[in-house]
């Protein structure tokens, strides 16, 4: 197996580990939950609380890549983490507005990397896009380079990930369309990508406060990345993590 994909599936399957993990956490201690039906092909809509909901990715070639989160502030509409490419966002944007009956108004990136940031082009002019300090800093810094690597090298991963479908078996070939829908939602984004940074930064922690409910964005420095965001809803017993 080339290098490239070793390590791609190691880290899948311990991020799919840590994801099913923080998931069932979830379910444990939030009471109310129903599935909201939401035509997409890269993602489902779970409901975790009357105004909160998850976003899952759809893993079997799905352009969503990360999870997300849409809450209702009551007079706020907040998308956690817009997704990675301009497809799976703008069903995202269509999702978050038919569910909250309102626009987005506020986009939070949880952290720097490209599948938590790149629908932020989708939401603006219209939502105000914050992360921490950090991670606008190393966005600005990282992005440029990651899109020029992508646009010479996704087009031959995507291919040698469709031609080892073909011969593998079990977990590998389990976690192939992932990679595969990775790479394919990579090059059809990429002639209409706009590398779209954070308005409003903070650092540490920041209150967001809604007509109905606030939430608490924490800053954690040094985990996933040099700085992420956890958002926390302290009234339903709710976090989302990038």
């Amino acid at each position: 197996m080339p290098l490239f994909l070793n390590l791609l599936f190691a880290k899948s399957t311990a991020m799919k580990k840590y994801s099913v993990a923080i998931l069932l956490l979830l379910l444990l201690v939030v009471s109310y939950r129903k599935p909201d039906h939401f035509p997409s092909k890269h993602f489902t809509i779970q409901a975790l609380a009357p105004g909160v909901w998850a976003v899952i990715n759809n893993d079997a070639y799905g352009h969503a890549i990360c999870n997300a989160g849409i809450i209702d502030l009551g007079n706020k509409t907040v998308v956690f983490d817009p997704l990675m490419n301009i497809d799976a966002a703008n069903d995202l944007k269509r999702a978050a507005t038919e569910l909250t009956k309102r626009p987005v108004t506020i986009v939070i990136n949880s952290h720097y990397h490209n599948d938590h940031i790149r629908g932020n082009q989708v939401f603006v002019p219209g939502a105000s896009i914050i992360s921490t300090e950090w991670t606008r800093n190393q966005m600005s810094i990282s992005e440029p380079e990651e899109i020029a690597w992508e646009k010479q090298n996704a087009g031959k991963y995507l291919a040698e990930a469709k031609q080892k479908l073909k011969t593998v078996s079990g977990m590998e070939k389990e976690e192939l369309p992932m990679w595969i829908g990775y790479y394919e939602g990579m090059l059809l984004s990429h002639p209409v990508l706009k590398t779209t940074i954070p308005d409003l930064t903070f650092s540490d922690s920041l209150w967001i406060h809604g007509s109905n409910r606030s939430i608490k964005l924490l800053e954690c420095k040094n985990g996933h990345t040099g700085s992420d965001v956890i958002l926390l809803l302290p009234k339903e017993g709710i976090a989302f993590m990038g």
